[in-house]
Order: C-alpha cells, then structure tokens, then sequence
C-alpha cells in the first residue's frame, strides 16, 4: 500500500534570513503546520548588486518537485526577479499547482497584500509622537514604483498633521534593496548633511 505524503508548500524567497522575510517565513511555517501542511523552502541569495537573482533563482527554483506540492508562495522579491518569478507561474500552471504571491499585485496570480498606507502612517506617527522625532530623513523604493509613492504619501500626511517641515531632497532613493538602501546611506553620512532624529 502507497503511503500517503503530507500537503506541501513551496515557499520562494530571496535571502529571507534579513529582517521581516524571516519573520514572515516563520509565521507561514506555524500557519501551515497548524493548517496540516509542510514548508518547503527555496531561499536563492541576494545578487541584486551583481545582478545574477534571476540566473541564481532560477538554478534554485527548478529543485521545486511539481507533481509533490500542493501550492506555491512567491515572495514580493522574487516577483522583483522577473524572468524567476514567471517561470515558477508556468511551471504552476503547467502542473495545475495554486501559486499565490505576497505584497505583489499582479493581474497574473492572486496576491496577499499588505496595508502599506495606514501602517506606514502608524509607525511615522509612532516616532513622532513616543520618541518626539521632529527631523526626518526618507529612504524610499524606486522613484515611480507604487509602493514608493504610497509610503512616501502616508509619511508626508504623518508629518503634515503635527506641523513638521520636510523637503523632498531629503529623499534617498533606495531601490527596496539592501545593498542600494546601504549605498544610499553612505552617501548622505558622507555628505555631511544634518543627522535627523
């Protein structure tokens, strides 16, 4: 008689080992397990500098046994890695596998998004308010990108409700990437602009 395997769940990410990626690994890893499900993690390394995400992602990625998962989870980084991210959606497709992604809407698959609006606006209301933050500097995402704008817009309501002053050339362009939001920095502590609060 064929034992029967556990429903499994492939988890995509980049270098989910830095800040809240691996905090939300851990809360789908509980949920999961609390749902009946195993975790399978596929996590390629961050090559943003380099640009070698998708060729490395890709190489990890294919280790994904299609015909042995029950659903797939494409993290918003991963959906940054283009060519990455739509062949896992073929490969879905393909096996008929459910894929979702997270924080990435796409008219392609369903996406689990977060509230960047209010949230962002509670944690710029939180500096000011708990820990009396008056000067600010913002390091956001790609100029145009929507999430960019949608967090530079709450941060910018934060500020205009308690009366502080801000100017857009205080604004560090950072890409939502570790290794350009660091280069961002180093940039203004060597300018020898005013430190904000």
């Amino acid at each position: 008689m064929k034992e029967s395997r556990p429903k499994t769940i492939a988890v995509c990410t980049l270098t989910c080992s830095f800040g809240s990626d691996f905090e939300m690994l851990q809360g789908i890893c509980i949920e999961a397990k609390e749902q009946g499900f195993a975790t399978l993690v596929f996590d390629a390394p961050e090559n943003y500098a380099s640009k070698l995400t998708d060729k490395i992602g890709r190489g990890i990625f294919k280790l994904i046994d299609y015909e042995n998962i029950d659903g797939v989870i494409i993290s918003q980084r991963v959906m940054y890695a283009s060519q990455t991210s739509k062949e896992i959606i073929r490969l879905c497709e393909k096996h008929n596998v459910p894929v979702v992604s997270l924080n990435f809407p796409d008219r392609q698959i369903p996406s689990v998004c977060f509230d960047d609006d209010h949230s962002f606006e509670m944690m710029v209301e939180h500096l000011i308010e708990k820990h009396g933050c008056k000067k600010f500097r913002f390091v956001a995402g790609p100029k145009d990108n929507g999430y960019s704008i949608t967090r530079l817009n709450a941060f910018k309501r934060a500020l205009e409700r308690h009366n502080l002053q801000f100017d857009d050339s205080e604004i560090m362009y950072g890409d939502f990437w570790r290794i350009p939001a660091l280069q961002r920095m180093d940039e203004f502590f060597a300018s020898g602009a005013p430190m904000p609060d």
